[in-house]
């Protein structure tokens, strides 16, 4: 993560025309990431340590996504890195202005980057070592094998753990029950891959979609 281009320094906002050119990079396939840190500074790539990568829609930002990353780190002791995929494997595409709708969210608070990776396979190829932060549901499909016409579950895992990364997985409430991982959900081989937030670790019973339902909008 060491070459990496510093294309604009602000103490307030990143400015949209190297953003806008960097997402124009990612469309064309010329790129699978950039940077833009919470102080506004802009860059073409990771610089730090592999990350505790957490991807989300983050629409919109809220209590829950913070909190979730603040007790991760810590269990941890990595770096929160968000990200966004301007191609979810579940929720299409973003457009620009939505884009940095979204990314204005963090600004402040956290790093996020964006990225051209639907699947937390292309993830872990562009973050290698990284740990992912995910939730209940999250990993439900990261499971599951229809995302993985061309491989399987168990290669992928595999390939996570070749990297030394993992997966750390936050529960959730349904209908007066708390989900949340347990080792029958995988292959006992690979149950060092997961480090599961417990209910007491970590419990914020609030969604991006109820908010949006609610009339919560960026």
């Amino acid at each position: 993560y060491s070459f990496c281009t510093l294309l604009v320094n602000s103490s307030h906002m990143p400015s949209r025309v190297p953003f806008t050119r960097l997402l124009e990079r990612l469309i064309r396939g010329e790129s699978s990431h950039f940077i833009i840190s919470k102080d506004g500074t802009v860059s073409d790539c990771w610089k730090g340590d592999p990350p505790l990568l957490m991807s989300g829609s983050f629409n919109p930002l809220h209590e829950g996504h913070l909190k979730m990353a603040s007790v991760a780190s810590e269990k941890t002791s990595r770096s929160v890195l968000f990200e966004l995929t301007i191609k979810n494997a579940d929720k299409g595409s973003i457009n620009e202005d939505d884009l940095w709708k979204r990314v204005d969210q963090f600004q402040g608070k956290y790093d996020i980057t964006i990225t051209t990776c639907p699947l937390y396979l292309d993830k872990l190829k562009t973050f290698p070592g990284s740990y992912m932060l995910v939730g209940y549901d999250t990993i439900i499909r990261i499971l599951d094998p229809k995302y993985y016409p061309d491989s399987s579950v168990d290669s992928v895992l595999q390939a996570f753990d070749d990297s030394n990364s993992k997966f750390v997985v936050a529960g959730r409430s349904e209908g007066g029950s708390f989900l949340t991982f347990t080792p029958s959900m995988i292959p006992m081989k690979y149950g060092h891959l997961f480090i599961p937030l417990s209910e007491t670790d970590f419990r914020i019973d609030i969604s991006s979609s109820e908010l949006r339902a609610s009339g919560i909008k960026l």
